[in-house]
């Protein structure tokens, strides 16, 4: 460091040749050491043709005289290593700009398998060295009481860089890839994991803590889990505080996106999908799947004596029939019965649908327990489905601690919503949104009902999509919001500072730009109305004329109506409103409408009225079909339907009739 300040200050200064020499020295290329079951552990390793034979080889040059910033270690792709690795960056430690890569070369990944221990492990005893990319590779733990993967800070500093990309963990007894910080520690900075799936690694039965989780990310400041699937982890854990199947604790500033969890199984406590944990502040889990775990889809949880928690988001994401062991929510939040200090969280725009579990006890979609306060929850769907799925239970009942506002409630077959409110003698439960609603404050602003209970209207509803490549989640075609969905521009948009969120996100689960419509969407879906992706294909117009009441021709016609009665909004030679005449029957006149309509009036989210009034007064306009004689229609023409009314009763002189037609929005 001294050489490194007194060359840069006399710089200026130096001949250029003299220059020319520092640079060169700086930029030398870092070594490749290569691994192959042909080689042999006496070889220089430089070179595919001589490279080392085994991970004892590794681990001896890794000690001494170590790695420098910028070697790579790969092995051969397709090819299996038996043994364990254990680096300390402190000895061999890369740096942000040239970190340390162990790897594969060839085709294909390099399997390294061990039955003992954790299989390998970094571990940062002092120092500020970091600097590692350790990508391609096979962990295959067979038996082994450790972790597939251990990275673990003991430093009291801060180290940085660590990026984990295309690694298959599976067999760990501990958990598969875990990540953390011993207490005191510094922080790992910029990590990385993309890209990884970690299974069946089981936990240990009678272990003291949570074991057989997928990935682990703790101990960071600034973190990404983005394209990761964990499936089928947990299965042996008896601990109550059980495994999940992607989660960061302790940490600050982690993202957890585009990322699959399903079928993460405990014998204990959890077997969840995602999870923001102890300490974590400034976290968010957005963009996931979650599907047929035990636990929870979704888990906030703060242990006793953790840092304070808080400002941590769950946003856009799907859980589907989590909760199978049963006593658990799709969404579960919970504080230790110790100092309450989780502070804040936002949970908003998910969407859940949940069956019975399999397993004692209902499944909720969304569970308070204990201590915490400042959790909001909004524009979330809750679709239920049959007897022994319930809404809701907290056992805390001040809005401050928890707080429910323009929800979506559905519950489809036997069974009522049930919303659990309190704990212990003062537990109250209510059947309905209204009940509930009236008795607590919770879904109302200023007085006003705002949640909604009612079918939400999803595609495919009821089906279970067993996705399971994170990059195809835009695909999924399930649970999106159906044209004629209620919940279509009806979510509060929480870029309003009132509301706490203050960042809401830029793009909903299918990466569609927020808001689609005139307005924000309840769930994970944003669709855009038929009408507005209608007027979004019309060319020529000004931005103020996109507006449902604008009309940008000037005939008289809003835009809403031209979308309704099907013609254009910029031609005023296409007018198609709708048309009264008379016609004879039974040599008497009968007031005639006729109007255009669109080919599925219900898939576009639109409804058309026919209505009849004597004096044009409010009040006074009548829609009873009797009044009516039959609809006759006509389907000739390509893009629309064209509707002919009449009156019931013939036209009396000097007493006037009126007929119109009323497009409305279903909701």
């Amino acid at each position: 460091m001294l050489f490194a300040t007194v060359a840069t200050r006399l710089l200026p200064h130096l001949p250029a040749f003299i220059v020319g020499l520092l640079l060169s020295a700086a930029l030398l290329p870092a070594t490749v050491y290569y691994v192959s079951p042909t080689g042999s552990d006496n070889a220089a390793g430089t070179t595919p043709q001589t490279a080392w034979r085994t991970l004892a080889q590794v681990q001896s040059h890794a000690w001494s005289p170590g790695f420098a910033p910028g070697d790579q270690i790969l092995f051969e792709g397709g090819a299996v290593f038996t043994g364990t690795l254990y680096i300390q960056p402190d000895r061999s430690g890369g740096t942000a700009d040239n970190p340390i890569t162990v790897g594969s070369y060839g085709s294909g990944r390099a399997t390294l398998t061990s039955n003992s221990g954790d299989l390998l492990m970094l571990w940062i005893p002092s120092g500020e060295r970091l600097g590692f990319h350790i990508r391609d590779l096979n962990l295959v733990a067979t038996g082994s009481a450790g972790h597939g993967l251990l990275v673990w800070n003991g430093s009291s500093s801060r180290v940085d860089y660590l990026r984990l990309t295309n690694l298959y963990v599976s067999g760990a007894r501990r958990d598969g890839i875990s990540i953390g910080r011993s207490t005191g520690a510094g922080r790992i900075t910029n990590v990385v994991i993309r890209d990884c799936v970690a299974f069946s690694n089981t936990g240990t039965a009678g272990f003291s803590g949570p074991s057989g989780s997928g990935i682990v990310l703790g101990g960071a400041d600034g973190g990404l889990i983005e394209y990761c699937r964990a499936y089928d982890n947990g299965a042996a854990n008896t601990n109550s505080a059980g495994p999940v199947g992607i989660w960061t604790w302790d940490s600050n500033n982690v993202i957890i996106q585009h990322s699959i969890s399903h079928d993460n199984k405990t014998n204990g406590g959890d077997g969840g999908g995602f999870d923001i944990d102890g300490g974590s502040t400034n976290c968010v889990i957005q963009y996931c799947y979650s599907y047929n775990n035990y636990g929870s889809g979704y888990l906030l949880a703060q242990y006793d004596g953790a840092a304070p928690m808080g400002n941590n988001h769950i946003r856009f994401n799907l859980s589907i029939n989590d909760g199978r062991k049963g006593g658990y929510g799709a969404i579960d939040v919970w504080g230790h019965n110790g100092t309450p200090s989780m502070t804040s969280a936002y949970i908003y725009n998910n969407t859940v649908y949940m069956t019975p579990p399999a397993g004692n006890g209902p499944a909720y979609g969304l569970r308070a327990w204990h201590r915490y306060t400042g959790i909001r929850v909004f524009n979330n769907i809750f679709y239920l489905s049959g007897d022994n799925v319930r809404a809701v239970t907290s056992t805390r009942t001040q809005a401050n601690d928890i707080f429910f506002l323009n929800n979506a409630w559905y519950h489809a077959g036997p069974g009522a919503l049930d919303f659990t409110w309190g704990s212990g003698g003062g537990q109250a439960v209510y059947a309905t949104l209204a009940q509930w609603a009236a008795a607590t404050g919770q879904e109302t602003q200023g007085g006003l009902l705002l949640g909604r209970e009612g079918d939400p209207r999803l595609s495919l509803a009821g089906s279970i999509p067993a996705l399971t490549d994170p990059s195809a989640l835009a695909s999924l075609a399930a649970y999106q919001l159906l044209p004629a969905s209620p919940l279509i521009d009806r979510g509060l948009d929480l870029t309003q500072p009132s509301y706490g969120v203050l960042d809401p996100g830029a793009r909903d689960f299918w990466g569609n730009a927020l808001p689609q419509g005139f307005a924000f969407d309840i769930g994970a879906h944003a669709r855009g109305t038929s009408f507005f992706e209608w007027i979004s294909g019309i060319s020529g117009l000004a931005e103020e004329d996109y507006h449902p009441l604008a009309d940008p021709d000037q005939d008289g016609l809003p835009n809403f109506l031209e979308y309704a009665f099907v013609s254009h909004p910029n031609d005023p030679a296409d007018r198609a409103e709708p048309l009264l005449s008379t016609v004879d029957i039974d040599g008497q006149p009968h007031l005639t409408l006729t109007y255009r309509r669109l080919k599925d009036p219900a898939a576009a989210g639109l409804a058309y009225i026919v209505e009849t009034s004597p004096t044009l007064a409010a009040g006074s306009w009548a829609s009873d079909p009797a009044l009516f004689i039959g609809h006759a229609l006509d389907t000739s023409p390509a893009d629309h339907d064209l509707v002919t009314v009449r009156l019931a009763t013939p036209l009396i002189p000097g007493s006037p009739q009126f007929l119109r037609v009323r497009v409305t929005t279903l909701d």
